[in-house]
Parts: C-alpha cells; sequence; structure tokens
C-alpha cells in the first residue's frame, strides 16, 4: 500500500519524507528499529534547529542591550538640554503673561481717558 506524499508544504516536509522512506524500506530491521532510527534522525534535526533558534535569540538579545545602552547614552546626552529648553519655555510663558496683565492695565488707563476726554468736549 502506498501513501499519498501531498501536499508537500517545504523543504523539511520533503527531507522528513526521503528519510522515512529510506528507513522503512530497509529490509533488514525490524519496525520497532526502524522507527526507532526515525526518531532518532528526527530528534537530531530538531536539536540542530533548537540550536539555531537559540543563536538568533542570543543575537538579538545582544542587539536589544546594546539599543538599551544607546538609549540611556541619548537620554543622559539630551535630558539636560530637553531640561533647559523646557526652562526657557516656562520662562517665555511667564513673560507673556506679564506683558498681557500690563497691556490689559493699560488699556483699561486708555479707556478711563478716552471717557474723560469725551466728558470733557462734552462740556464745553
Amino acid at each position: 500500500m502506498e501513501r499519498d506524499i501531498s501536499p508537500i508544504k517545504n523543504k523539511q516536509d520533503v527531507y522528513i519524507r526521503a528519510i522515512c522512506g529510506k528507513i522503512l524500506s530497509e529490509g533488514d530491521e525490524s519496525m520497532e528499529e526502524k522507527v526507532f532510527n526515525m526518531l532518532e534522525i528526527m530528534y537530531n534535526e530538531m536539536n540542530k534547529r533548537f540550536d539555531e533558534v537559540n543563536t538568533g535569540i542570543g543575537k538579538n538579545r545582544e542587539e536589544i542591550t546594546k539599543n538599551r545602552t544607546s538609549i540611556v547614552e541619548l537620554e543622559n546626552k539630551l535630558g539636560g538640554k530637553i531640561d533647559a529648553l523646557f526652562d526657557g519655555y516656562n520662562q517665555n510663558t511667564q513673560a507673556i503673561n506679564r506683558l498681557e496683565t500690563k497691556f490689559d492695565a493699560l488699556a483699561e488707563k486708555v479707556d478711563k481717558q478716552e471717557v474723560e476726554i469725551r466728558v470733557i468736549k462734552g462740556a464745553k
């Protein structure tokens, strides 16, 4: 009885199917030995893949550590400058508020003087 090997999704499927076919076609071993050999090969392949994944994770961790270091350096470098800019912004806001208060007081004086001038002109 021949099994249908479709659908083959990727290279790993082809590789695993080839290994299974080779092991199962060997005639002098018992079925238990064939299955054991197949499992052993699959175990070794999985270990290789896990090693690759672990290597990739290690590289990512190194890169994350470098990025964190860079971020801390930037924060230290720019932190004082940002604080100085914020202080300047606050000082400008306070100066604008003082000028608005003075302007409002002057506008009130002008309004009072205009009323006085009208009263004086109207009395003549």
